[in-house]
C-alpha cells in the first residue's frame, strides 16, 4: 500500500477485490520463487495485507497456490475461447488465434506464463500438489479437442490423426511457455514460427543452387 500499512481483515464490501489481489500477489510470488520458497510473509507484503486477512481468504498455503493454478487457467482459456469464437471457423485460422492471443497475453502479463512453468516443477516436488485433483487440465485438453474437431469437419485434417495432432499443439504450447516465457523477443520469434508452420511458409524443399 502506498503509505505502508498492511489491512487486517477487509469489511464483506470488499471481500472480492481484497480476493483478486491476494491472487494477483500470489501468483507474482509463486512465479518468482516457486511454492516452498515463497513464504506467508512474503505473500502479505505483496498483497498488502497481514497474514491473518490472507488467510482469512484461503485456509493454507496450499489452498491459495491451488486456487491460483485455477485462476491462472480460467483467465487463460476465456482469452482463448473468445480469441476463437471471433476467427474464421477453420482449423487453421482458430489456432492461429490461439497463438495471436498467447502473445498478447505474455505481453500484457508475463507472470502467466513464468507460474504455468513454475507449477510443473511445483507438482513433481510437492505431494500435496500434485496429488490434488484441483490442478486437473480437463479445461485445455476440451478446448484443443474441440479445436481438432473442427479440423478434421473442415476437411484439413485427417480423422486418423486426431490424437496425434492434439498431442502435437499441446506440446507445442507447452514448450513455448516453458522455453520462451521470461523472454518477449524469444515467445514472439517462437509464435512467429509456428505461425508461418501453419501457414507453409517455414518448412520447404531447399532451393536448387544457381
Amino acid at each position: 500500500m502506498p503509505d505502508g500499512r498492511r489491512l487486517g481483515r477487509p469489511p464483506a464490501t470488499s471481500s472480492q477485490e481484497t480476493r483478486s489481489r491476494i491472487l494477483d500477489a500470489a501468483r507474482h510470488c509463486f512465479a518468482r520463487n516457486g511454492y516452498e520458497a515463497t513464504t506467508n510473509r512474503q505473500l502479505a507484503d505483496a498483497a498488502g495485507l497481514t497474514t491473518g486477512a490472507i488467510y482469512h481468504y484461503f485456509g493454507s498455503k496450499v489452498d491459495l497456490y491451488i486456487e491460483t493454478h485455477s485462476q491462472v487457467q480460467a483467465l487463460v482459456y476465456e482469452r482463448f475461447e473468445r480469441a476463437v469464437e471471433a476467427a474464421a471457423p477453420t482449423f487453421v485460422a482458430r489456432l492461429t488465434a490461439v497463438l495471436d492471443e498467447a502473445l498478447a497475453l505474455n505481453h500484457e502479463d508475463p507472470t502467466l506464463a513464468e507460474f504455468l512453468v513454475a507449477v510443473r516443477t511445483d507438482m513433481s516436488r510437492h505431494d500435496e500438489l500434485g496429488v490434488d485433483p484441483r490442478l486437473a487440465v480437463a479445461r485445455r485438453e476440451s478446448f484443443f479437442a474441440d479445436l481438432v474437431d473442427l479440423g478434421i469437419s473442415t476437411g484439413e485434417l485427417s480423422a486418423s490423426d486426431r490424437d496425434v495432432t492434439r498431442d502435437v499443439i499441446v506440446a507445442m504450447l507447452m514448450g513455448l511457455v516453458s522455453a520462451s516465457s521470461g523472454d518477449p523477443e524469444t515467445h514472439a520469434r517462437a509464435i512467429g514460427g509456428m505461425k508461418r508452420l501453419l501457414a507453409g511458409s517455414l518448412v520447404g524443399a531447399p532451393s536448387s543452387a544457381a
